[in-house]
């Protein structure tokens, strides 16, 4: 796992039980900083923290994920939708070995925060623009096969 030394300083993680034996799946982390109130003074907060996973640190594994984005699903951008079947991201995460619901999540929060990709509209027959569907969209907008909605 891969974290900024200046950010690994201030992690804690939380767990439920007894200390005795591995952490609690699933684990919860957190950043440990402070808040500056009206007054001037400090409290600690903690706010939660995706920490990484080995595979979604690694670039190949990013460089897939868009890849598969870019290229959709029988002429269809991929869904953020886990019943979206063969076009739900979900499934292209689970292709290149993320199998988890934590990692997938937090593997397309990176990519949206990071790559620039986008959940747009599309245009589908009989749908007004209005009720057009969702799909995921590359930085350069890709599947070019689909008429985005500006």
């Amino acid at each position: 796992m891969q974290v900024p030394e200046h950010v690994a300083a201030n992690l804690i993680f939380a767990e439920a039980g007894s200390n005795q034996y591995g952490p609690a799946s699933p684990t919860r982390w957190f950043l440990a900083g402070n808040h500056e109130l009206g007054n001037h003074e400090f409290v600690a907060v903690l706010e939660e923290f995706d920490a990484p996973t080995a595979v979604s640190a690694n670039p190949e594994t990013i460089n897939r994920l868009i890849a598969a984005i870019g290229l959709g699903y029988a002429g269809l951008p991929l869904s953020d939708h886990r019943n979206a079947g063969e076009r739900s991201f979900y499934g292209a995460c689970e292709a290149v070995g993320l199998s988890d619901r934590k990692s997938q999540d937090a593997m397309l929060r990176a990519l949206k925060r990071d790559h620039g990709v986008v959940i747009a509209r599309y245009a589908k027959a009989r749908k007004s623009a209005a009720d057009a569907p969702f799909g995921l969209r590359t930085r350069d907008g890709k599947p070019e096969s689909v008429s985005w909605i500006t």
